[in-house]
């Protein structure tokens, strides 16, 4: 008689030791960076119109033209550059001329300054309107 084979005990899976789950840190909640406030952009806007003396009345381009014997622009470019000077002007509060302004080319001098002014050789324009504000 043949010997009944002895089934093989299945091996029962052994229950791997479940490693202690290391508490894992909580990672610490970032504080949010908080937004940085972006610089205000300055309060005098590039003139992107045609008019480079848009938002200054003819009043105040006068006086300063005035002021400062400023001639009208020749261009563009001039009557831009002249506007923001005209908007820093109103923006500082319209200092006169002799108040250390910084466009004036001589401080230590009145004579100096009327030589300056003989050797222009364009006359001065009174009450010069720019161009753009003839009535």
């Amino acid at each position: 008689p043949e010997p009944e084979p002895t089934p093989e005990p299945e091996p029962t899976p052994e229950p791997e030791p479940t490693p202690e789950p290391e508490p894992t840190p909580e990672p610490e909640p970032t504080p949010e960076p908080e937004p940085t406030p972006e610089p205000e952009p300055t309060p005098e806007p590039e003139p992107t119109s045609d008019d480079p003396f848009e938002g200054i009345k003819d009043d105040e381009i006068a006086t300063y033209s005035d002021l400062f014997d400023v001639p009208p622009p020749e261009n563009d470019d001039e009557a831009f550059k002249l506007g923001k000077k005209i908007r820093q002007w109103i923006k500082d509060g319209k200092p006169e001329p002799g108040d250390d302004e910084e466009d004036n080319e001589y401080d230590d001098g009145e004579d100096e300054e009327e030589i300056h002014k003989h050797d222009k050789e364009e006359p001065k324009k009174k009450k010069s309107r720019f161009g753009f504000f003839r009535r």
